[in-house]
């Protein structure tokens, strides 16, 4: 009864990704010491690359579903996992990277790496990075909206990731 239910999962699964343009990623729970922080920051990233168009983002709870049923573990994921999950996934590129916290003397400072591993090739295709100094929600808002601009190579200027009416400023450091 469990394949059956896996196998008609799946075939939905697939059916309904392949209604939505663009290329399809999946994007692996970033490395970070603090998980809440690499969860929060993953779905973040997640939703903004979908708004800006460019990719089919698989949705977590999906990755996280098949990630069980194969056996893997959510972190940890080295790069030949990745490709081996994204193959599983049917996806063409899988998303990973790395969060540190530098803790300072006035304010933190948050540092992401971002990569795009090309699952046919297990090449790297794009990278990203961002340095935000203050609070944890300021790098989160910031930090994925550069990476996925950089990931996307498109400019905050061809973009909307924020909704029409919102009066805020972007500070973000590149590395």
């Amino acid at each position: 009864m469990k394949s059956i239910l896996t196998r008609i999962y799946f075939v939905l699964f697939f059916l309904i990704s392949s209604l939505y343009p663009g290329v399809k990623v999946a994007i692996i729970e970033f490395d970070c010491q603090d998980t809440e922080k690499s969860e929060a920051f993953t779905e973040r990233l997640s939703t903004d690359l979908f708004r800006i168009g460019n990719y089919e983002v698989v949705d977590r709870n999906s990755i996280k579903k098949i990630l069980a049923e194969q056996a893997f573990q959510l972190s940890g994921i080295t790069s030949g996992d990745a490709i081996e999950l994204g193959k599983i996934l049917g996806v063409k590129y899988i998303i990973t990277g790395n969060i540190t916290t530098i803790n300072g003397f006035y304010s933190d400072t948050y540092s992401v790496t971002a990569k795009i591993l090309d699952v046919e090739t297990a090449q790297v295709y794009k990278v990203g990075s961002a340095d935000i100094k203050g609070s944890f929600n300021k790098f989160l808002n910031f930090g994925s909206k550069s990476i996925s601009l950089q990931l996307s190579e498109k400019s905050s200027s061809q973009v909307e990731l924020y909704p029409k009416n919102w009066k805020g400023s972007i500070g973000v450091e590149n590395a």
